[in-house]
Parts: C-alpha cells; sequence; structure tokens
C-alpha cells in the first residue's frame, strides 16, 4: 500500500521587493525573510517539514540572488 504524505508549496518570487522594476510592493529584504520563515514554521507544522520551494518573479538583478540566499539560509535554519 502506498501512503501519501502531504508537502507544502510556494512560489518564492522576489517581484514584491520595493527595488524591482515592475512593480511597488515596496518589500524590504527584511520582510521577505520574515515571510519565508513564516511558510517555513508554518511547512514544518503541517507537512513535517516537507517544503517544495519554487522560483516566481523578480527582476532586479541585485536582489534576486540575495533573496534567494535568503531563502536557502532560511530554510535550511542556518545564519550566514
Amino acid at each position: 500500500m502506498i501512503q501519501a504524505r502531504s508537502c507544502g508549496g510556494s512560489s518564492l518570487g522576489t517581484d514584491a521587493h520595493h527595488l524591482d522594476p515592475l512593480t511597488s510592493q515596496n518589500m524590504t529584504l527584511e520582510g521577505y525573510e520574515y515571510l519565508v520563515r513564516r511558510i517555513k514554521e508554518l511547512t514544518d507544522f503541517y507537512s513535517c517539514g516537507r517544503l517544495l520551494a519554487l522560483g516566481g518573479g523578480g527582476y532586479n538583478i541585485s536582489v534576486v540572488p540575495i533573496a534567494w540566499a535568503l531563502v536557502l539560509q532560511t530554510i535550511k535554519n542556518d545564519r550566514i
């Protein structure tokens, strides 16, 4: 018998950042990190830490790599 397991999923695009040229949502990297941390907390609680993290928008090349480094360190419970 195959047992199905739940998995949390999230699209973690950075287009909400205040330096993104296509949006005006004015999020900071600190706000982005908070949201990722909260998604991880919910995933830990509801799906035993199984998270499918997908990339999304983000059109400022100076922000995207930093934001994704924040995502990876937050998911790993690590600090740079």
